[in-house]
Order: structure tokens, then sequence, then C-alpha cells
């Protein structure tokens, strides 16, 4: 990203922008909604939006319907554009360093009886992984 992108921003937002040297990170300074993201108003008709979104959308170029932006960085108020990238839901939820529950479940190589999740002992029953060998055992008590 080109120092003269900044000027593609109203001075409104530019000024509520802190630079973080160390990482890089562009550090929204306005309002921060209870999630940890940026707040940002538009339009009375629009309402509140996300600021990461909004600096994106003005510096790169528009973000396509049913698409979102991961931080790469993991930092939510960072509105960097070289920190954000184009992802879908799904990818979103399961990126690397994501706390959502259904990252967590999807790193998990082992059941709750400790054993291994591979193609052979593993089903799966209304979109969750089950152990087979579980399943077995539970049947024939």
């Amino acid at each position: 990203m080109q120092q003269t992108d900044l000027y593609a921003l109203p001075a409104r937002i530019f000024d509520k922008i802190a630079f973080e040297p160390n990482t890089g990170c562009w550090l929204w300074t306005g309002q921060i909604l209870p999630n940890g993201y940026g707040a940002v108003s538009r339009t009375k008709a629009q309402g509140k939006g996300l600021a990461h979104r909004y600096v994106y959308e003005r510096l790169v170029s528009q973000i396509p319907p049913r698409q979102q932006l991961d931080h790469l960085c993991r930092v939510r108020r960072c509105v960097n554009p070289d920190h954000l990238r184009v992802v879908t839901c799904q990818q979103n939820l399961l990126a690397a360093g994501s706390l959502a529950h259904a990252a967590f479940n999807a790193r998990k190589t082992h059941c709750l009886r400790g054993h291994e999740f591979t193609e052979s002992n593993t089903y799966s029953y209304r979109g969750r992984r089950r152990c087979r060998a579980c399943m077995r055992r539970r049947a024939a008590a």
C-alpha cells in the first residue's frame, strides 16, 4: 500500500487512525464496538458500518457479495488494507488463529476418548464430526 493512497480517505476518517510502527497496524481510535471492531458513521439511511470494511472499500475495492474481510494480523480494530484479505465466511471462521468454536473444533485431531479422527474412523452427522469407534462402543453397551 502506498502512502499516497491514504489521501483518498476523508479527513474525518484519517484523523481516527493511529499508525502503529512496530506491527504496521492502522489502529482505529474512533468508536469501538463491544466485539472489538471499529465503527464508522455513514449516511443516516445506512447507519453505522465497520471501519475496516469502509477503509478497504475506499482504498482497495468493493467487497464482493457474501464475502468478508479476514484480519491477518488478528487485531480487530486494525484498518490497514494490507492486513485484510477477502474470504468466505467459512474461510474466516476456520482461519489460523481464529477464536471461533468452529475453528477450535476443526483443529481437534482426537475425540474425547482419545480415538484419532481419521478418514476411516470419522463420519459426519448433522454437520459435526463423529467418532466411529465411540459409536460402536455405545451401540454395544
